[in-house]
């Protein structure tokens, strides 16, 4: 039986996305190269050869070294800097997944990657572990689990939509 990428859910997906962009990137402090090889441009357009069914990215943003205040959130600070990139994946007619992937430059990547959860049903990002996980040198991923409301405890987003539980 032929799966689609979509059959083997977000967390595969992001995962790809974050391969696909350091791909042949390794920096664990156990190997290094001599000679790093120099991590793709932090931009749209570095993004646009990556083809993964159902995802879209939508941005993809160089944050420099220091604080990072997400759009109405508080600010985070003590951060290194990394690439944002937001996108999101159709896993099916009814139900989208909004997420974002953080990656550190490749001087201070620590090899891993880290996967944030929000919270039971939370539609919000879990930007506080997000930012930990980034200056302990991981790539990490958060996203809205498919919730998208308007506050964190409306339930009614899964109201007649099955695809989306």
């Amino acid at each position: 039986m032929k799966k689609k990428t979509s059959d083997y859910g977000v967390t595969l997906i992001m995962l790809m996305l974050v391969t696909a962009i350091t791909l042949g990137q390794s920096n664990t402090k156990a190997k290094r190269q001599s000679t790093p090889i120099l991590p793709k441009s932090c931009n749209l357009a570095s993004l646009t050869g990556l083809k993964l069914n159902g995802v879209q990215t939508k941005s993809a943003t160089k944050i420099s070294t220091g604080s990072f205040a997400p759009t109405g959130l508080s600010t985070l600070n003590n951060l290194p800097s990394f690439c944002r990139v937001e996108a999101m994946v159709a896993v099916s007619k009814d139900s989208l997944v909004n997420f974002e992937v953080w990656l550190p430059s490749i001087e201070t990547w620590n090899g891993k990657l880290v996967t944030t959860g929000n919270g039971g049903y939370s539609n919000a990002l879990n930007y506080g572990d997000m930012a930990q996980a980034m200056r302990q040198g991981y790539a990490v991923i958060g996203g809205d689990t498919g919730h998208q409301t308007a506050t964190p405890d409306d339930l009614l987003w899964g109201a007649g939509h099955p695809e989306k539980i």
